[in-house]
C-alpha cells in the first residue's frame, strides 16, 4: 500500500511540473538612470489569449550615492499559460527617456485596475 501511494504522489508530482514547463517566462526589462533602481512585477492577469502584467519601478534609496550609468533592470515570472498577446504596464519611472521595448507607462496601480477589472488574476511563480 505504501508503495502504491509514493508512486501516486511520484506520478502527480511529475504532472505538475511537466504542467509548469507549459507556461512561459516573462520578462520585464529596461534601462534605469542608475543600479539603485529595480523592478518587480506587481501582479498577472490572464484573460482568453492575453496576459495583462503590472511591475512597478522602486526607486534608489535616497540615503545612498549611485554612480549615474544606465543600468538594465528586470524581473521575470512563469505563467501557467501562454497567450498570444502580453500587455505590460509600468508604475514609478521618473526619467523622461522613451523606452525601445512595448511597455506602456501608467501614473498609478489604479489605471491598471480598470484595464483588468473583471478579469482572473493568476499566481505566477518566480
Amino acid at each position: 500500500m505504501k508503495t502504491i501511494v509514493f508512486i501516486l504522489i511520484a506520478l502527480l508530482s511529475a504532472t505538475s511540473v511537466h504542467t509548469q514547463e507549459k507556461g512561459e517566462s516573462i520578462t520585464v526589462s529596461l534601462n534605469a538612470p542608475n543600479a539603485g533602481y529595480s523592478i518587480r512585477i506587481q501582479s498577472v492577469y490572464q484573460a482568453c489569449q492575453s496576459t495583462f502584467i503590472h511591475a512597478h519601478i522602486i526607486q534608489p534609496d535616497p540615503n545612498m550615492n549611485y554612480a549615474a550609468v544606465i543600468t538594465n533592470i528586470r524581473d521575470s515570472v512563469r505563467v501557467p499559460k501562454k497567450t498570444d498577446i502580453v500587455k505590460i504596464y509600468i508604475t514609478g519611472k521618473d526619467w523622461e527617456w522613451s523606452d525601445q521595448n512595448d511597455y506602456t507607462f501608467i501614473e498609478d496601480k489604479r489605471e491598471f485596475e480598470k484595464i483588468t477589472k473583471g478579469l482572473t488574476q493568476i499566481k505566477p511563480t518566480k
